[in-house]
């Protein structure tokens, strides 16, 4: 008879074959603007293992089908489902991962990108911009609507960037104005300041529905991260209205790159990768559990 630990086990693994086998999207050819190569990318991104629907190496797939280039999976206080993720995406040629993190404090929320160990959360933004920096990482201001903005106020001259497009300009009528206006007040310090257009993804069909437009040398994670330093990025809003850089703007705008595709709805793949993927993990954690209380009920007896 076939244990419960093994049907769980087939039910993970079935959860990334089912993205790998039924994957079909032949890789994008480089674009290039201005002699630098432009990525598409998204750079807020969770994923299962904490409060996101789809594994790491599912992520990767659909990342791939919509057209992303590169994106960072940034799960809450944890970074080792992102280095997952990297290490998948490595080995089958798929987009660019970034090991990234969201920092959720009480008063703020940072997106850190290009890390490697988890960043306490409970410290003052300027703190935690100063540990990333020192892991070589780029700091991101995560969806800075007006009552984050006291927590940033010392540490804004220290940020690399911050969101101008997520998807809370879609329910919220304070988002598309507080985005703005935080991002233009990072502008204003007369140093680069990128501006970041991020999906947010848990779940559904949002994987880079908002994106950045990234514009490196190559398409390497250093360079990325380069890249986002020195503020070489374009958001186009909802509207059409361009974000960042000026004149990479302008060149967006004279040479427009080629429609992409964007599932209005999770794809058959990712649908069921994560529906294997939650249902396998479910039932390890279950039959821990399990089995936790049974030692120590057998201790009890003992």
């Amino acid at each position: 008879m076939i244990s419960s630990r093994a049907v769980s086990g087939v039910l993970l693994g079935l959860g990334g074959l089912a993205g790998t086998l039924l994957d079909g999207v032949p890789p994008r050819p480089p674009l290039y603007r201005g002699g630098l190569q432009v990525l598409a990318a998204d750079f807020h991104v969770h994923s299962f293992s904490a409060d996101g629907a789809l594994p790491p190496w599912e992520l990767v797939l659909e990342a791939r089908r919509r057209g992303l280039d590169a994106f960072a999976i940034t799960n809450h206080a944890q970074v080792w489902a992102a280095k997952l993720g990297r290490w998948f995406s490595r080995r089958i040629g798929g987009p660019t991962v970034l090991v990234g993190e969201e920092i959720t404090s009480w008063d703020y929320h940072l997106i850190a990108v290009g890390i490697e160990a988890s960043v306490p959360w409970n410290q003052p933004a300027t703190e935690a911009i100063e540990e990333v920096h020192r892991q070589g990482g780029v700091a991101i201001a995560a969806h800075p609507v007006a009552i984050s903005w006291p927590a940033f106020e010392e540490a804004i001259d220290t940020l690399d960037g911050s969101e101008v497009l997520h998807p809370l300009v879609h329910v919220s009528p304070g988002g598309r104005p507080g985005l703005s206006a935080f991002y233009e007040r990072g502008r204003s310090r007369g140093r680069p300041f990128a501006a970041v257009g991020s999906s947010d993804y848990h779940f559904g069909a949002g994987l880079g529905a908002s994106r950045t437009y990234v514009f490196v040398r190559e398409n390497r994670p250093a360079s990325i991260l380069e890249s986002l330093r020195a503020g070489r990025t374009v958001v186009f809003d909802e509207e059409g209205v361009a974000h960042g850089d000026p004149a990479l703007a302008a060149l967006l705008e004279s040479d427009p790159l080629p429609a992409e595709s964007r599932p209005d709805r999770a794809t058959v793949p990712s649908r069921a990768a994560g529906i294997c993927g939650w249902l396998g993990l479910a039932g390890l954690v279950l039959l821990r559990s399990t089995r936790s209380r049974r030692g120590v009920a057998s201790s009890a007896v003992r």
